[in-house]
């Protein structure tokens, strides 16, 4: 239950920084954080994720 938690965090807080990156041109950093992100937490994200970069 607390690693689900910590996904929905994480979620919550990668949603708000691509909030903010938005305003930026760090859209790819953000890409590379977030797959980092997936890839130290579970690395199932990774295939989950891959398509969509």
């Amino acid at each position: 239950m607390e690693a689900a938690m910590v996904k929905m965090v994480l979620l919550v807080v990668a949603v708000q920084l691509l909030v903010e990156l938005e305003k930026t041109t760090n859209v790819i950093f953000l890409v590379v954080v977030m797959i980092m992100m997936a890839a130290v937490l579970e690395k199932k994200w990774m295939a989950v994720m891959a398509p969509m970069v």
